[in-house]
């Protein structure tokens, strides 16, 4: 059982339990448990009831893409790291933290594109989500991944298990802006987010 709390401090809620914090939900998990480990052929991944593939189509080849970017996901911790507080860690992407009146990345319709996401954060892997479009995962770590599987979020590794991803897209038919993030709700939060915009000429 996994219990909730709102922050008191976001909410202006406040409960008797002595922390100022106020239940919101309980979560009760079910299933078969699933040890998190880095799975550096994603054909390894574990599959439950749930569809865990997505479908983008054919393979994207190397003759297919028609542009390259690289992103990068990091992180400053505070100066005495042990005694720190959650509030003063800042995460980032390409070292900024999000800005939802910043369009980061534009994408012209129509375009099949590489993506290398590398992770400069030494303390944590970041679980990295784009909304809208999904994308072939490539390699991860330096190991291609051999049936190049369709995804939503991949691993991005810590730098010292290799701290890179590569994954390609096809950005189709969607004009607008949507977004792209890392999917531990607390480095999303916290700054790890970044918006891209898909236009047409």
């Amino acid at each position: 059982m996994l219990t909730l709390y709102s922050y008191p401090t976001l909410f202006g809620v406040a409960d008797n339990n002595g922390y100022g914090l106020k239940v919101f939900a309980f979560l009760k998990l079910a299933g078969v448990p699933f040890h998190h480990e880095h799975i550096f052929d994603a054909s390894a991944a574990p599959r439950g009831q749930l569809p865990y593939v997505v479908d983008g189509g054919e393979t994207i080849g190397d003759s297919e893409i028609t542009c390259r970017r690289t992103v990068v996901l990091g992180a400053t911790s505070p100066e005495n790291d042990v005694a720190g507080h959650w509030q003063e860690y800042t995460f980032t992407v390409d070292g900024k933290i999000f800005d939802p009146s910043r369009i980061d990345q534009r994408v012209r319709l129509g375009a099949v594109e590489e993506w290398t996401i590398r992770n400069t954060h030494e303390h944590d892997d970041h679980m990295f989500h784009i909304h809208t479009n999904p994308f072939q995962v490539i390699e991860i770590s330096g190991h291609p991944q051999t049936d190049r599987p369709w995804r939503d979020t991949v691993v991005v590794p810590r730098p010292a298990k290799g701290g890179s991803t590569v994954v390609r897209s096809r950005f189709l038919d969607y004009t607008g802006v949507f977004m792209m993030h890392c999917h531990m709700m607390n480095h999303e939060e916290m700054g790890m987010m970044q918006a891209v915009e898909v236009y047409k000429d």
